[in-house]
């Protein structure tokens, strides 16, 4: 079935064809490809396309050190009339610039159209070696907590870095947020939420797997687990952790 695209689907498409994707700001929900990428319809499955080095994809949480990955390319009317691509098919970006190529039938995920191009969205599953693991944007974060103080002051470059969004009062903490990709959710919830308070890091919410130093982690519900660091209060953490459980049941 044909889906309509939101303006937001037409844009991470113009993002995710770029090709290569440059290494100095990370606005995007993209990862790296630590390629040539072999892309599976399955954990260990048909080999279904191939990506190459360096370039942007939306990945999913590792499972068993395997994750789905996908990306928006431009497709034919033809394709996206048969919602497929064939087999043997070079893969191009907005550019048309090749970007890899199919090994066997490859279905679009979803698709649109936009004064009169044709773009949809691919998906696979390839295993953890084939993302370039110190461009995750989890790692990115524990590096950058590893390698600096917690001030607010230290933290500008990363919150611009990668466009990180202010939700003020939020919870009375000063929050920078970055929203989960769009493999991921659609709707979409926080991937990554910074909490501060008297402008110094007390501590993250997130939806995947996060180790820093000097710090303790508690589950909220089955998708966010939050961090906080040891010298923060634990009757601080207990009370954001009831407040942060009663507004999501409020966003539910």
């Amino acid at each position: 079935m044909k889906k309509n695209f939101l303006l937001i689907f037409i844009c991470i498409f113009m993002i995710s064809c770029k090709g290569k994707v440059t290494e100095n700001k990370r606005t995007h929900y993209q990862e790296i490809i630590d390629g040539p990428a072999n892309f599976r319809d399955k954990i260990n499955g048909k080999l279904i396309f191939e990506l190459n080095d360096s370039i942007g994809v939306q990945i999913t949480d590792f499972r068993k050190e395997w994750c789905e990955a996908g990306l928006f390319i431009g497709i034919s009317e033809t394709e996206y009339r048969n919602g497929q691509l064939n087999p043997n098919r070079k893969i191009k970006n907005s550019r048309n610039k090749t970007i890899g190529i199919t090994k066997d039938s490859v279905d679009i995920v979803f698709d649109g159209e936009e004064d009169g191009k044709y773009f949809g969205f691919i998906a696979g599953f390839t295993h953890k070696n084939n993302i370039k693991e110190k461009y995750l944007l989890e790692k990115e974060l524990e590096s950058y907590i590893n390698n600096n103080s917690r001030k607010k002051s230290d933290f500008d470059f990363f919150i611009n870095n990668f466009d990180l969004e202010l939700k003020e009062s939020f919870l009375n903490y000063e929050s920078y947020f970055k929203y989960e990709n769009w493999i991921t959710d659609p709707s979409p919830g926080f991937r990554i939420l910074l909490l501060f308070e008297e402008s110094e890091l007390k501590g993250v919410l997130h939806s995947r797997s996060l180790k820093l130093k000097k710090s303790n982690t508690s589950k909220v519900n089955d998708i966010y687990k939050v961090t906080f660091f040891d010298d923060y209060p634990k009757g601080k953490q207990d009370n954001f952790i009831s407040s942060i459980k009663e507004w999501l049941n409020g966003v539910d």
